[in-house]
């Protein structure tokens, strides 16, 4: 939380923050174990295509088959660790709270996307899940602003909170837009007062 309590002004308080499911990572382990295994046979490829040829391959063949497995293995099993640990990655890497005047946050590790919103230049919150994400109650929350309507907004993965963090967010808006109102119709008073 470093990133977020240096950037917090005097005056502002956080009312909600995402929270992160670690439900959310069993479909990386499950996609990495099955590339895993594909990987290990295709290691096994000169041994299987032993089994059904009925005869031993000859040496440059047997050595083809060894590099060719290998680096067919190595084809699945980059991919499996790499999502795994995006997965990782991102439950440990990704904050995003509402405070009383804006959104704030942060995604990514290396690559990283930061989130810095007044609350009267967000126009919605989508809050999304799938359907292992209907079953393990987490989902998906874009942000988006003018600033991000190129791209679509800006995502935070595998969120245990989303209806309620989406509800916090378009209450704290309802409520800026409320206090903007007052501080107009005061002003016109002003005004009107002045001319009198």
């Amino acid at each position: 939380m470093d990133y977020i309590q240096s950037n917090l002004s005097k005056d502002e308080q956080i009312k909600a923050r995402i929270e992160h499911s670690w439900v959310a990572i069993i479909g990386s382990v499950i996609f990495f174990l099955i590339f895993t295994a594909i990987g290990v046979v295709c290691i096994y490829l000169p041994d299987i295509f032993t089994y059904f040829i009925k005869e031993e391959p000859d040496s440059n063949t047997h050595i083809f088959l060894t590099i060719f497995g290998i680096i067919l293995s190595l084809c699945f099993f980059v991919p499996g660790v790499g999502n795994l640990i995006g997965s990782i990655v991102a439950i440990k890497c990704d904050q995003l709270v509402l405070t009383n005047k804006r959104l704030l946050g942060r995604a990514g590790f290396i690559s990283k996307t930061t989130v810095d919103i007044l609350l009267s230049h967000v126009d919605t919150i989508v809050a999304s899940n799938g359907f292992l994400g209907a079953f393990f109650h987490y989902g998906n929350i874009a942000v988006v602003s003018p600033a991000t309507q190129q791209g679509g907004g800006i995502f935070f993965k595998h969120i245990t909170n989303t209806m309620e963090f989406r509800k916090a967010v378009l209450d704290q808006i309802e409520e800026v837009k409320a206090h903007e109102r007052e501080e107009q119709a005061r002003l016109m008073q002003d005004a009107a007062n002045a001319d009198k």
